[in-house]
């Protein structure tokens, strides 16, 4: 094996592929969350905002989820984290110290997509828990986003 292929290995995020699924899920986040939730609030009263917003969430990570299954390539390196866990050195060990509802609550504000992968068995097989765990990870992070977004209707 080469010394590319090696550092790759070690490093996920050295990856092209890596990398570019990383800025897709970017792109795609921050639309999600800077465009669309704050115009659907303005538009729509608090709770049918809510409802509206919570259905576009599962839609999309739905969506993102099944892509990621079709694939079958760690793309955005989210396998990789599971195998850095279970070493349990450097940083990560700090990081993952602070407990599983900490770390859920944590994942599901910065992308319940994300947090499903995250929580799922290894590889790329869609199965009867992941519904759940979609379900309950959108549910956080979007009662979140919801939240931190809420100024919007004291100000119009």
């Amino acid at each position: 094996m080469d010394i590319k292929n090696k550092l790759i290995i070690k490093f996920p995020f050295l990856s092209l592929k890596f990398f570019s699924g990383l800025v897709f899920l970017e792109i795609v986040n921050k639309i999600f969350d800077y465009f669309i939730y704050p115009l659907v609030m303005y538009k729509l009263s608090f709770w049918n905002s809510y409802f509206i917003l919570l259905f576009l969430a599962l839609i999309l990570n739905y969506s993102l989820l099944f892509l990621y299954d079709y694939l079958k390539k760690d793309i955005f390196g989210f396998e990789k984290i599971k195998e850095i866990k279970k070493q349990r050195s450097g940083i990560w060990k700090h990081i993952f110290k602070m407990g599983r509802i900490s770390t859920i609550l944590g994942l599901s504000f910065y992308d319940p997509f994300l947090a499903t992968i995250y929580l799922r068995k290894p590889g790329f097989a869609f199965c009867k828990k992941d519904h759940f765990y979609i379900f309950l990870t959108t549910l956080i992070g979007h009662t979140i986003w919801l939240v931190l977004w809420s100024p919007i209707y004291l100000t119009f």
